[in-house]
């Protein structure tokens, strides 16, 4: 049965919506001022208290302006939000260049600017420096998927879930680009995977019936 290929819901993701790590100061070293902020910045991250981790980071960037961490954070919860990151995004690739988190969420600015060359170039950096970045592989695999390089998108979407079996945004992701190739079965599949993983997955859930019908 041919049916035509559908779009999925935007499901790009970054870091904010992901446990961040904070950085501990170093045993015997007091603890200056932004570091005391940035561990408080990152707990409200890790609570999903996105709106007041923007406010903090946004103190802190103008307090600190060369404060690459803070800078980092703000791209993250701005773009969780549906906000333009690209400037944020960008002072924190300057500041902190060998960042794959930081230049993962470059890409995601371009990409949510629909600048899917930049985006890809920025994804692929990211993962240069940390092949394993499950943001940036299922992030790459949605722009490639998006300028119409199929293959190029399983083959991404695969190695994600090679290297991250549990994460329900890759098999979703799969799911939809397996549909877009006429891989209907397989695409069921995925989603049914998605959906196990996270039972309450609306993207995935929206996805499946586009597939089935």
């Amino acid at each position: 049965m041919n049916r035509p290929p559908f779009k999925s819901p935007e499901m790009r993701i970054s870091f904010a919506s992901m446990k961040m790590q904070s950085t501990a100061t170093p045993a015997g070293a007091p603890a200056s001022p932004h570091d005391t902020q940035l561990t408080s910045l990152h707990a409200l991250v890790n609570q999903g208290r996105l709106a007041e981790a923007e406010t903090t980071a946004q103190a802190l960037v103008e307090n600190y302006s060369n404060l690459g961490k803070a800078w980092l954070i703000l791209a993250a919860t701005r773009l969780a939000q549906g906000k333009d990151g690209l400037e944020a995004a960008q002072r924190a690739v300057a500041l902190l260049p060998e960042s794959e988190q930081a230049i993962c969420n470059l890409g995601r600015a371009w990409h949510d600017r629909r600048q899917h060359s930049q985006a890809i170039s920025a994804y692929r950096e990211a993962l240069r420096l940390r092949p394993n970045l499950l943001p940036a592989l299922v992030n790459l695999g949605i722009a490639l998927r998006e300028t119409g390089d199929l293959m190029g998108s399983e083959a991404t979407l695969r190695d994600a879930i090679r290297q991250h079996p549990t994460s329900p945004d890759a098999f979703n992701e799969l799911g939809v680009t397996l549909t877009a190739v006429g891989q209907f079965n397989a695409a069921y599949q995925s989603l049914q995977t998605a959906l196990k993983l996270r039972p309450t997955f609306v993207s995935a859930i929206l996805n499946l019936a586009q597939t089935l019908n």
